[in-house]
């Protein structure tokens, strides 16, 4: 501004000059036409001196006043050289004075307050102006202009407070920082969150499993990362998810280090599939796969469990490469094939349900965990080509046991051989009642038992 001053001097000293030379070449004409040569040479030389001291007092006196006005130009220039002013810049001031137009701020090194329309207040909605600053309060302004109208700086808190944020939200995706967010709105995409700023949660980048409902996030605080930024389109992408896999992975990472195979945890069902159920043990979760889930054959998960439940398992094997656990559940209590050897022997009558069939053998549930095989050759006396041709799902039998390995977990079963000795007792019977008979058959005495036997 300082070269601006002396350039506009020089122009006015400059434009004086020929001013007063064209001026006194136009006297000079005049002159010469009313007086003779020798007039005109003694009229000049009586008044060049006069005229000298004329043009130096007017020169002297433009002098002082271009002087005068580069003095006040440069006093202006100082008050906002002192505090080093521009446009775009930043800087701190002091509230002094609220209405309901604008707000005045105190500037150090300023003579006039700036200036900060209500609209250049806050990014957020107020009633009153009262309700973002108060007088006394030191705020950061940016600067609009050095000089509105009025002579005063114009200010706008709301792009000082935006370019905080700014600054802020970069230095956060710079260092992966984890932001909290409250969720002020959805749309069909995803999740509108506050953290300072508006940013954008993509539907993909809520949960790490898929979000059922968006409504049920609305006011609640997220944990988030931005993970793309954009200054010039003024859009910031967050992932909550980012945060919840880390923080899993994290966990995942944890638990495998504490725990070691054999050991016993309390966890919950999270999930139920056909081939077996996940257990959460605390934030990771693990694989109850089906012949695991009870010492009773089951045929779905569900038969037995239903998500909530708490169970007891025994971690059976920890994959620490691809973090995955193996758990049990039926090894957590006791094995009913220990006291099974002081239940059954061979030759005893026994009682239970059919609950299977494969192509030649039939499975009986003797009790909770205990089952017994029944050979298709060891179901009837006559000849069945299935084992379902002569029994059903869920019937109740009698059967005899015909051999055992507890090793094995094995009881085999027969059917036939009660039928035979139903026979032969019944056949004995027969003969020492043979006088007393009234005509009765074999096939009459054998019916009863036979059909007590196959009842269903």
């Amino acid at each position: 501004m300082t070269i601006i001053v002396h350039d506009l001097i020089d122009r006015v000293i400059e434009r004086t000059k020929q001013e007063i030379i064209s001026h006194e070449q136009h006297e000079k004409a005049q002159k010469q036409e009313k007086i003779t040569e020798p007039e005109l040479e003694q009229a000049e030389e009586s008044k060049q001196p006069e005229m000298v001291v004329e043009i130096e007092e007017q020169e002297e006196q433009e002098k002082h006043e271009a002087k005068e006005e580069q003095e006040k130009i440069e006093t202006i220039d100082q008050d906002y050289e002192m505090q080093g002013i521009e446009e775009g810049m930043l800087v701190s001031g002091v509230v002094v004075k609220i209405d309901k137009e604008e707000v005045l701020v105190s500037i150090p090194g300023c003579k006039s307050e700036g200036v900060i329309p209500l609209n250049e207040l806050s990014n957020k909605a107020f009633s009153l102006p009262e309700e973002v600053v108060s007088i006394g309060q030191t705020v950061k302004v940016y600067i609009l202009a050095v000089e509105g109208s009025e002579g005063n700086p114009i200010l706008s808190k709301r792009q000082a407070d935006m370019e905080d944020d700014w600054a802020r939200i970069i230095k956060s995706y710079e260092t992966g920082e984890i932001l909290s967010g409250r969720v002020i709105n959805k749309t069909r995409g995803g999740l509108i969150v506050d953290i300072g700023m508006a940013g954008f949660v993509p539907f993909s980048q809520i949960d790490i499993n898929r979000p059922v409902d968006l409504n049920s996030y609305l006011g609640k605080t997220l944990r988030v990362r931005i993970i793309e930024l954009n200054r010039e389109e003024n859009t910031i992408v967050l992932s909550q998810r980012q945060v919840l896999e880390e923080e899993y992975n994290q966990k995942k990472k944890t638990f495998f280090d504490s725990f070691v195979e054999g050991m016993v945890c309390d966890g919950v069902v999270s999930k139920i599939a056909g081939f077996g159920a996940f257990i959460d043990l605390g934030g990771i979760d693990g694989l109850v796969h089906l012949s695991e889930i009870s010492w009773t054959r089951i045929k779905h998960p569900k038969d037995v469990l239903k998500q909530g439940d708490r169970v007891k398992v025994v971690i059976l094997k920890i994959d620490k490469d691809n973090r995955k656990l193996s758990l049990s559940m039926k090894q957590a209590i006791p094995d009913p094939w220990q006291a099974a050897a002081e239940k059954y022997n061979i030759g005893d009558v026994v009682s239970g349900d059919v609950v299977n069939f494969l192509k030649n053998i039939a499975f009986v549930r003797l009790e909770d965990g205990i089952e017994g095989i029944l050979p298709i050759s060891e179901i009837s006396i006559k000849r069945i080509a299935s084992p379902s041709e002569a029994l059903s799902d869920g019937q109740r039998i009698t059967a005899k046991v015909i051999d055992i390995n507890f090793a094995q977990r094995k009881i085999v079963l027969s059917i036939k051989q009660i039928m035979y000795a139903a026979e032969e007792n019944t056949v004995s019977d027969f003969l020492k009642n043979q006088k007393n008979s009234c005509g009765m058959t074999l096939g009459d005495m054998f019916k009863d038992k036979f059909e007590g036997l196959m009842a269903k």
